[in-house]
């Protein structure tokens, strides 16, 4: 039984870890993260027409609804105003 190079298992301790808790995006499965990304999307390039506010209370509530992960619309909006 090989042991790991010690070069390895310094690199993967190294990396940067993220602290805290992930954010409620992040605990979304792909496939809604996928559409819900594609609503932000669609709010950035002008095709969906609303305000924010209005948007984040929409998104926040049908997540809620389905029993996945979400915030409240204020924390949704600082998520749509994100351009990553």
């Amino acid at each position: 039984m090989a042991s790991e190079r010690l070069r390895d298992v310094i690199a993967r301790d190294a990396q940067p870890k993220k602290r805290g808790f992930p954010a409620w995006h992040e605990r979304l499965p792909p496939d809604v993260l996928a559409e819900v990304q594609a609503v932000r999307a669609d709010w950035h390039s002008g095709t969906l027409c609303t305000q924010v506010r209005t948007l984040a209370r929409s998104i926040s509530e049908h997540l809620r609804s389905r029993g996945l992960p979400t915030a409240g619309p204020d924390e949704v909006a600082k998520w749509l105003h994100r351009k990553d």
